[in-house]
């Protein structure tokens, strides 16, 4: 009952190509612990390929390349404390363009990143450098949303569209898992997280959010949630503190590491190999 006889094969699928992990650098907590909450973590975290080089900031951060004008689907997971217990997180997709700049500093051609602006020549200058220096021109984007205002008044009246900055935040919801015919209960996932560590590894823990790649790469930042008033707490991953959670889905589990980092637990991302 409630099985299929014919087989489905499919070696790839062309709009699409194979999922990949982000996460943040390792032992993030150690460097965010204390920090203002509204200091973001970066999945991926890292160093660009070029920075440092003639032309590139030292700390220019990394990006995972993504093919400008497909769809992209990205699975954030429900950050969950070793005891249970969950603390939501904030969000924000940033896109960038590359030049072709880039593109030819990244060394072998296929790890190459892709690039929409066709252009090799310095852009602004930065000053703050004790010998000023000039930079190739790396440009970005948060994600946006958009809200209509009022209907004008007159005919010759402009519609108004505010932009605001769009942020995703997976809210606490974890369904039970089904029985199954000998009673017991069914996993619907397993060997992305250890039940040890995390008591709902066996559910399904993650939210699926799709969006359009706006550029030739993109970051995505993770800060805490703000209180009423708007403020932030700062980031701590001692004791039972709720940032452990942070750490225990994404790091070793805190500032004392009490797990190997799960590798295939980060943020999942799969982009469109065509738009």
């Amino acid at each position: 009952m409630g099985e299929r006889d014919t087989s489905l094969h499919v070696a790839a699928d062309a709009q699409f190509g194979n999922v990949r992990v982000l996460l943040p650098f390792t032992d993030f907590e150690d460097v965010y612990q204390g920090q203002a909450g509204n200091i973001p973590v970066a999945f991926p975290g890292g160093l660009d390929p070029n920075a440092g080089k003639t032309g590139f900031d030292a700390d220019l951060a990394i990006g995972h390349p993504v093919p400008r004008g497909s769809r992209i689907s990205i699975g954030i997971p429900i950050c969950e404390n070793p005891g249970g217990g969950i603390t939501e997180y904030k969000y924000y997709f940033i896109f960038r363009d590359r030049t072709l700049r880039d593109h030819k500093t990244t060394g072998l051609r296929g790890n190459r990143v892709p690039y929409h602006y066709a252009r090799e020549g310095l852009g602004a200058e930065d000053s703050t450098l004790v010998v000023t220096a000039r930079r190739f021109p790396v440009d970005a984007r948060y994600m946006s949303i958009g809200y209509e205002q009022s209907e004008p008044v007159l005919s010759t009246g402009v519609g108004v569209l505010h932009l605001y900055t769009e942020a995703v935040i997976p809210r606490d919801f974890i369904l039970a898992n089904p029985l199954l015919p000998s009673g017991n209960t069914a996993a619907i996932q397993q060997g992305i997280y250890d039940p040890q560590d995390i008591p709902d590894a066996k559910r399904c823990i993650r939210k699926e959010y799709q969006i359009d790649c706006l550029g030739d790469d993109l970051i995505i930042l993770a800060t805490k949630v703000p209180d009423e008033e708007g403020e932030y707490a700062d980031w701590d991953f001692s004791g039972a503190n709720p940032d452990v959670a942070f750490a225990n889905t994404y790091g070793r589990g805190g500032l004392n590491p009490t797990h190997e980092i799960f590798t295939d637990g980060g943020i999942r991302v799969t982009t469109g190999t065509n738009p």
